[in-house]
């Protein structure tokens, strides 16, 4: 079963996904470095809902 952490990990990555691509047409670094935050933001997101570690974020 999916977790909330899990969701907005995935979530995450995809808007990060996009701000990049968005970066590129626009020719905008700083936006394509906030879609690289977003996405390894995500990342992380889905590595820490994976474990099995007690707390707020597992549900």
């Amino acid at each position: 079963m999916i977790n909330i952490l899990e969701l907005r990990g995935i979530k995450n990555v995809q808007k990060g996904k996009l701000k990049q691509k968005i970066a590129l047409i626009k020719k905008d670094a700083l936006l394509f470095a906030q879609g690289k935050n977003d996405e390894m933001e995500g990342k992380i997101q889905i590595e820490l809902s994976k474990s099995n570690l007690p707390g707020k974020w597992n549900c």
